[in-house]
């Protein structure tokens, strides 16, 4: 499955799955081609995304913070996926970073 399908799939999920103010942004860092943020009504609702994407054919999905993380990362090999809770996701504020072109560094 090319890249673009493969956005357009995890598109597709994040509507089905009621996942709200989807934010997509090409290139958010100089390592990245495609990037999403997305809040999540609960941690479950957070939890059950991983089966969706397995499901979806999307191929390999690595995590972090999956299970007890109101901010979980879902990377794959075509981007990576926020997903927040509400109230973490207007704590941590990931779109303004993004927007100053986040390089990697410290």
């Amino acid at each position: 499955m090319a890249s673009l399908n493969k956005v357009n799939v995890l598109l597709s999920i994040l509507e089905e799955e009621h996942l709200k103010d989807v934010h997509y942004q090409e290139k958010p860092a100089n390592w990245l081609e495609h990037g999403f943020i997305a809040t999540a009504t609960s941690l479950r609702h957070i939890n059950s995304l991983y089966p969706k994407f397995k499901k979806a054919g999307l191929g390999k999905v690595r995590i972090a913070g999956r299970g007890s993380s109101e901010w979980t990362i879902f990377e794959f090999n075509f981007c990576i996926l926020h997903v927040f809770t509400e109230e973490s996701r207007e704590y941590y504020s990931l779109e303004e970073l993004w927007k100053e072109g986040f390089d990697g560094s410290l």
